[in-house]
C-alpha cells in the first residue's frame, strides 16, 4: 500500500482540526475565540457536512460569518448506557472514547482490512486527544 502524499496528510489534518473544533464548540464564529480555525471549517464545509451527517446524524450549517453544528440527541426513552457484554458493567467515558476511535477508523476503512494497520490508525487517532491507547 503506497504512503499518503504530503497533500493528503495536510488535508486530513485540516479536516480533523475542523471536525474536532466543531465537536467541542458547536458554534464557531469568524470573529470569536476560534476565528483562526473558522477558515478551515469553511474550506471543508461540504466534506464536514457529509461526514457529520453520515457518521453521527448531525447537521452542519456554514454561513459567511459562522458555522453551527446541530447535534442530534438520543431522544426520549433511550437514555440507557452501553454495557460490557462480559461483565455487565456500564461503559465509562474512556470506554466510549475508545469506541468512538475504533468506529472512526472503521467508517473509512476498506471492505477488507488488516488488523495491524487498523490498530496503528486507531492508536495514532488517540494521541492528540490525550487518550492513552494500550
Amino acid at each position: 500500500m503506497p504512503l499518503p502524499s504530503a497533500y493528503d496528510v495536510a488535508l486530513a489534518a485540516e479536516r480533523r482540526a475542523a471536525a474536532r473544533l466543531l465537536l467541542a464548540h458547536p458554534l464557531v464564529t469568524s470573529t470569536g475565540p476560534h476565528s483562526d480555525t473558522f477558515p478551515l471549517i469553511r474550506r471543508h464545509a461540504d466534506w464536514l457536512a457529509q461526514r457529520f451527517q453520515q457518521v453521527f446524524g448531525y447537521r452542519l450549517l456554514v454561513e459567511a460569518s459562522y458555522a453551527r453544528l446541530f447535534k442530534a440527541g438520543l431522544g426520549p426513552g433511550s437514555g440507557h448506557r452501553l454495557q460490557r457484554p462480559s461483565t455487565g458493567t456500564p461503559f465509562t467515558p474512556r470506554t466510549y472514547a475508545y469506541l468512538a476511535l475504533a468506529l472512526s477508523v472503521l467508517v473509512t476503512a476498506p471492505e477488507q482490512l488488516l488488523l495491524m494497520p487498523s490498530a496503528m490508525t486507531f492508536k495514532s487517532g488517540g494521541s492528540p486527544t490525550r487518550i492513552s491507547v494500550r
